[in-house]
């Protein structure tokens, strides 16, 4: 190793990524008879049981979950449960810390409560660290502190409670959101330490992103979005998004890799093409081998794609 390097440079540390779960989507499903759970919650638990166990195998450090845990803000016992039992022996496997954002599903809609992923701090689960307003977390791994930048969603009632800014359109609603998100990342970008890796866990539109299926006429056409070159700075070696349900590298080969890793599973048959699935590589060490793993759900067997 060439002296003059950071010290995190000697040794990889590894994540997974994956979004978009929506436990608790019913769409084109039906109770199975035999389980007496709708199908639709099965074929979820199925590709995140693949998603834990890849990861397990693959020993991560880091597991970067941007938003969108369940689909209602009320989830049913019986999926709260499944997901803490995957997440929690993800970590006692590994030994793993798990970041989750809030998504747009996630926040709950009246002021006062708390979103159904906020159980996990409640306990005082050990490694599972919940952001429900924008932060930077700071986790000691290895030889390292890795920085994790976290920005769940971004509310537009935020700033349409704040008496001054009532009298505002729709478009300058969007815009002094959007304003804010910007300036809230630039802050936290700028107070990174360069000598430790820092990542971004955002639940997020990103300008120009390609978007699946019914999303094109369901997402609200007036909801913030942030410009890719806020994403692509130096400082940061990874953004793990989430809310777009496509898979897509919007900076491939230029740098920063900007990944929405997709939902997990297909929401509705508008998505039957796209693939699905979740991300695992290594930072930095130079940004090395990335290795992105994605589902095939005909065949159950897995794509996995290298680039050096």
């Amino acid at each position: 190793m060439p002296d003059g390097l950071p010290k995190h440079m000697d040794s990889s540390i590894k994540f997974v990524h994956f979004s978009d779960t929506h436990l608790g989507l019913e769409t084109h499903g039906r109770v199975n008879p035999k389980t007496g759970r709708s199908t639709r919650l099965e074929d979820i638990l199925r590709c995140l049981d693949s998603i834990v166990e890849r990861a397990i195998d693959e020993s991560v450090d880091l597991a970067l979950i941007p938003g969108d845990v369940f689909h209602r803000e009320n989830p049913h016992p019986t999926e709260e449960t499944e997901f803490a039992m995957r997440l929690n022996g993800l970590v006692q496997e590994t030994g793993a810390e798990v970041i989750i954002v809030l998504g747009n599903h996630d926040y709950p809609s009246a002021s006062g409560r708390a979103a159904a992923v906020e159980i996990f701090p409640a306990l005082n689960i050990e490694k599972i660290h919940v952001a429900k307003s924008p932060e930077t977390l700071l986790l000691p791994i290895k030889d390292t502190t890795v920085q994790v930048v976290c920005m769940p969603w971004t509310r537009k009632s935020a700033v349409t409670a704040n008496e001054s800014t009532k009298p505002l359109s729709a478009l300058d609603v969007q815009r002094e959101t959007e304003d804010r998100m910007v300036s809230l990342l630039r802050g936290f970008i700028e107070e990174l330490d360069a000598s430790n890796p820092a990542v971004l866990v955002g639940h997020m539109a990103v300008r120009n992103a390609s978007y699946s299926g019914t999303e094109r006429s369901t997402l609200d056409i007036s909801d913030p979005t942030m410009p890719l070159s806020e994403l692509t700075q130096g400082e940061l070696a990874y953004a793990a998004l989430g809310h777009i349900h496509r898979f897509q590298d919007m900076n491939r080969g230029k740098g920063t890799p900007v990944v929405y890793t997709g939902s997990i599973e297909r929401v509705d048959f508008s998505e039957e093409m796209d693939e699905k699935g979740f991300v695992i590589r290594d930072i930095p060490r130079g940004w090395g081998l990335e290795v992105q793993i994605r589902l095939r759900e005909d065949t159950g067997q897995e794509v996995r794609h290298h680039r050096t």
